[in-house]
């Protein structure tokens, strides 16, 4: 058996051995197989460390969610805005192929086609690469718009700010791009010591050419603020960042982003680093098994994976099309994040069962590559490293707080979205990021905030045969803590009756449930015969119909 070490660190350090398994048991916090040395408050606190054998409980493989239609293997298939690939024999392959968020270069050859989508973000033209943005851009630490839309602010006074650096709030959060510009002044002390590029045939440590969308990504999370320089203030700069590169302008993969993924899990094992998320602003509607098996062997290690849920308007729940991955996976460790402008409105994807939360999305200041800052016009790239960032804050409040936690109060957190002169926006929080708020809506000062929504089935009406099972998932929590769902009802509707029977939710991890006491929880039902009748059912305010059909009508 391969052996596994787990290392504790924590004021009055006690070990305990149960049926084999190491426990740390500390005054502040217990921690069983979950690396936390490095993500423990830095500075003024006595911390004891041991390192015992421990043997792991397995995990078992998840099962991969993939539909037929939307399957695809990971090996060179392309990640990315603009992503150049041979010419698709017809419309329904582009699905396979169709990337975003990443700056496109040239069509290579008559034979290679670009895919772009129209609302593409991209770099103001009128500030160059490299070049500074006048220092009256940002008049004060938290003087831009998405960061008074986060009350960003107010965050930092939470966390000892001005008095206390932020700095010394030492948080881990790896970046999947196009990687980092690590001699960026206002990304000094921001790296990480584990940084590795995917990019070219040979594996290497060099993450910083062609890296202007990851630049942007990393310094939206924790560019060093209040410092004086001609930069921006990134959301939590006490952030390490750990950049994992999968290509430059349009060349990234699936089968690089797998790597890098892989690379993290063995990172987290081997240096016994809490890594408290994976910023993935990128992706396709590719959806793969070995990606989504991977990111479910990260949450087993405690790391949330915040990802951009797509530009375009376009639902990802609609039926018939693929929704955009990683940030469609099932996985409760997946955060999928759209953007909105500062009055609040969805201005990208949405879905009120695949896509969680929005965040600010639109003209967004950003570091670049050499040393200069821009405008960032639109994307749900910049979406979801604000919403990363506000992770970091969670995990600088209260290092103690499980992935779980850090999801749930993210979701809760936030004023309600709105959908300006589209007509419909709906998402499965219904609201938009915010780190602070003295009303309660804050992730950082959360209170009496419930989040119910059905996550499965996907649509409102489905039809199935007798026998055959129905699987529900609701998410269902208060703040950072799942919220109990009353038994709910399934009634006959026609012909017309009464209830005939009520489903019990439970969040405990027996299957069909994954994690327990992550605030997702299940029923299943088994539809009843004879054929030709309706069921409703209704959870929150949603309702939803199943119709039952003879056995030969699919």
């Amino acid at each position: 058996m391969t052996r596994q070490w787990l290392r504790c660190a924590c004021r009055d350090l006690n070990l305990m051995a149960l049926a084999g398994i190491a426990i740390c048991l500390c005054a502040r916090a217990s921690f069983a197989w979950s690396p936390t040395v490095a993500g423990l408050p830095q500075g003024g606190m006595g911390t004891t460390t041991a390192t015992v054998e421990l043997t792991p409980l397995p995990t078992p493989t998840p099962t991969c969610s993939c539909s037929a239609a939307c399957r695809c293997s990971s090996a060179d298939q392309p990640y990315g805005v603009g992503a150049v690939r041979p010419n698709p024999e017809s419309a329904a392959e582009l699905h396979r192929w169709k990337g975003f968020e990443l700056e496109a270069s040239s069509t290579s050859s008559s034979t290679d086609v670009e895919w772009e989508d129209p609302s593409l973000d991209d770099f103001d033209q009128s500030c160059p690469q490299g070049e500074a943005v006048p220092p009256t851009a940002t008049p004060l630490p938290g003087g831009s718009w998405n960061l008074i839309a986060l009350h960003a602010r107010e965050a930092w006074g939470s966390l000892g700010w001005p008095n206390l650096p932020l700095t010394q709030r030492r948080v881990y959060v790896a970046v999947i791009d196009t990687g980092v510009d690590v001699s960026h002044p206002d990304l000094q002390q921001r790296i990480a010591p584990w940084q590795q590029s995917f990019a070219d045939l040979v594996p290497s440590t060099d993450v910083s050419a062609d890296s202007a969308h990851g630049t942007a990504m990393a310094s939206i999370i924790a560019a060093t603020g209040d410092n004086g320089t001609v930069g921006i203030d990134g959301i939590m700069w006490g952030a390490q960042i750990v950049p994992c590169k999968v290509g430059g302008g349009s060349n990234g993969t699936l089968e690089k982003a797998l790597r890098c993924l892989e690379w993290l899990e063995d990172l987290i094992d081997r240096e016994q680093v809490r890594i408290a998320a994976i910023n993935f602003s990128f992706g396709s509607e590719c959806c793969d098994c070995d990606v989504e098996r991977a990111i479910a062997r990260l949450r087993d290690r405690g790391v949330l994976v915040v990802a951009s849920a797509g530009n375009g308007r376009k639902n990802s729940d609609a039926p018939g099309g693929c929704p955009f991955y990683p940030a469609s996976y099932p996985l409760s460790n997946v955060v999928a994040v759209t953007g909105s402008d500062r009055y609040g409105n969805v201005l990208f994807r949405y879905g009120k069962r695949r896509v969680h939360v929005a965040a600010p999305g639109v003209q967004i200041p950003v570091l670049t590559p050499g040393g200069g800052r821009s405008l960032m016009p639109g994307g749900s790239s910049p979406a979801a490293a604000h919403a990363t960032g506000v992770v970091a804050l969670l995990h600088a409040q209260d290092p103690t707080r499980s992935w779980k936690q850090v999801r749930n109060l993210l979701l809760s957190s936030g004023p309600r979205v709105q959908c300006g002169s589209q007509p419909e926006c709906a998402l499965v929080s219904g609201r938009r990021v915010q780190a602070w708020g003295s009303d309660g809506l804050g992730a950082l000062s959360c209170s009496n905030q419930v989040v119910v929504r059905r996550l499965l089935p996907v649509e409102d009406k489905i039809v199935r045969q007798p026998g055959k099972a129905v699987v529900l998932r609701v998410l269902s929590i208060e703040c950072a803590l799942p919220r109990v769902l009353p038994p709910v009802p399934v009634r006959q509707a026609s012909p017309p009756g009464g209830v005939i029977q009520e489903l019990v939710f439970r969040d405990d991890g027996v299957s069909p449930d994954e994690v327990a006491d992550d605030g997702e929880f299940h029923a299943v039902w088994t539809v009843p015969a004879p054929p030709g009748r309706k069921y409703r059912l209704t959870v929150g305010e949603e309702r939803l119909e199943i119709v039952v059909v003879p056995t030969s009508q699919t």
